[in-house]
């Protein structure tokens, strides 16, 4: 199993046992006496913490800061857990190797795809980037080619045309990539 499927495990068991919790108390609270016998619930005359035991604590001076502490302490805890799960999609900005500079995803897909385009015996071709392990640059490529076209001539022209391109202006060291070459007829368009 991995961290992130044990982590969004528990939230959804945390989030469920939270919401499960509180509409019993919303119920059992808002129709009071008026809650069928197989309820289960506490009486009108029961209480979470017993009055005496409340007075208790509460006339000590470390009572209010120590709930309040505990419970301010929770939260951050729990918010903390809920902001550091990945993010899934792809990043708008992609991070160059320089400080503060960065460049939009979406310009440089598209240029790209105009560099792929430009190859000869392409029809269409279409690029997602994004980080990969260990914050490697990562490229997906779908090339659509025409029904004359040579891949294993295509690859090497891809290689060191558009991916060398792309690599020369991310700065990227490294570089993973998945090229798909589709061979073929695109869909009909459908009239109706």
């Amino acid at each position: 199993m991995t961290r992130t499927l044990v982590n969004r495990v528990l939230l959804a068991l945390l989030g469920l046992a939270l919401l499960t919790g509180g509409a019993w108390a919303a119920v059992t609270g808002f129709l009071g006496d008026r809650v069928p016998s197989w309820w289960r619930g506490p009486g009108s005359e029961e209480r979470l913490v017993d009055r005496d035991r409340y007075r208790e604590l509460a006339g000590h001076d470390w009572w209010d800061a120590a709930s309040m502490g505990a419970l301010a302490v929770l939260a951050v805890l729990a918010l903390w857990w809920l902001l550091a799960q990945p993010v899934r999609g792809r990043s708008r900005v992609l991070r160059l190797p320089r400080p503060w500079l960065g460049v939009r995803t979406q310009a440089l897909t598209s240029a790209a795809e105009q560099d792929i385009e430009r190859l000869p015996s392409v029809r269409s071709g279409r690029v997602r980037i994004g980080s990969g392990r260990g914050g490697r640059l990562r490229v997906a490529v779908t090339v659509r080619l025409e029904a004359s076209a040579q891949p294993a001539l295509l690859l090497g022209e891809l290689h060191a045309g558009p991916l060398a391109n792309l690599r020369t202006a991310t700065g990227a060291e490294q570089m993973d990539s998945v090229v798909r070459l589709r061979r073929g007829r695109q869909r009909a368009v459908r009239v109706r």
